[in-house]
């Protein structure tokens, strides 16, 4: 083993180790950008979400778009100063579970979620026919 590497040269990286820096270092840049993203989202009116969301064409879509930045932004405020916004909404979610879920994710990016945190949010799971948007 030391033959080959010595073999190798010594001013030689390994390619794996290379690779796996290279990873390591996007993986964190990654994690800041989405706390970044995080931190502006809290930031926005829930007006403002409200308006995004209604730009959304397709009302089931929509509904299913609504309950995961209501359950993302809404949810943990306090009763006393709830944003009822997204409220209808959420109330009408029950009836409309048949969203496609790539239709989801492509309207959760049109509302301001970064691709691979829409593609987390809407996780599927099927049961008995219905589709089901997780909610982490």
């Amino acid at each position: 083993m030391k033959k080959k590497e010595a073999e190798r040269g010594a001013g030689e990286v390994d390619p794996l180790g290379r690779a796996k820096a290279r990873a390591d270092e996007a993986w964190k840049a990654a994690q800041e950008a989405e706390k970044e993203w995080i931190a502006a989202a809290k930031a926005r009116t829930p007006e403002a979400w409200r308006e995004a969301i209604d730009g959304i064409g397709d009302r089931t879509v929509r509904i299913h778009a609504a309950c995961v930045v209501w359950w993302d932004h809404f949810s943990t405020r306090p009763a006393s100063s709830a944003w009822t916004h997204l409220d209808e909404y959420k109330a009408a979610w029950r009836a409309d579970r048949g969203a496609d879920p790539k239709i989801v994710r492509k309207a959760l990016m049109q509302i301001g979620y970064p691709e691979r945190l829409a593609e987390r949010r809407v996780k599927i799971e099927e049961q008995g026919g219905s589709v089901i948007v997780a909610t982490e």
